[in-house]
């Protein structure tokens, strides 16, 4: 372990590694110190500043980037996507959008596994009445009125109830 002075352009790199996720002992091992030398240098004041400027900065980007990717996601997509890549994909942005908000994500998997139960729930009581069903996402169906997202079933020869 190194034994000098830790210098401005070193308690940036710890600033940024440490806003990107990486543990004290990661920073350690990246920057050649010890996980007391690094502990020490997050507590400054200018350290946790520039950690959350970056923080900021990595927040405005990941943000910039999935509204891109939302954005060009069309219809057709989505319903050529498998129910596996759908809960991935909700679970992903659910727990990002909780994240940004400062709220848990701890039960992200456990919301996104029951609203799939409760849609895999809808579909089986619907066609054992003898109705296809197909996924929507119900803010986009005039006919629901809670916006969850749930099947939209038919009879064979009628109208979308």
């Amino acid at each position: 372990m190194r034994n000098d002075r830790v210098d401005i352009e070193e308690k940036q790199k710890i600033a940024a590694l440490a806003a990107t996720g990486k543990s004290q002992r990661a920073i350690g091992r990246a920057t050649g110190r010890d996980n007391k030398t690094i502990a020490k240098v997050l507590k400054e004041s200018a350290v946790i500043a520039a950690k959350e400027k970056i923080e900021e900065r990595l927040a405005d980007k990941f943000e910039l980037l999935t509204e891109a990717i939302l954005d060009s996601v069309s219809e057709d997509d989505l319903l050529k996507a498998s129910l596996q890549q759908k809960s991935i994909s909700a679970a992903t942005m659910l727990d990002k959008s909780r994240l940004i908000r400062g709220q848990s994500t701890m039960n992200t998997a456990v919301i996104v596994a029951s609203a799939v139960i409760e849609a895999d729930r809808q579909s089986s009581e619907k066609r054992e009445k003898g109705e296809k069903c197909q996924y929507i996402d119900a803010e986009i169906d005039e006919k629901a009125s809670d916006g969850n997202q749930l099947w939209n079933c038919t009879r064979e020869g009628q109208d979308d109830l």
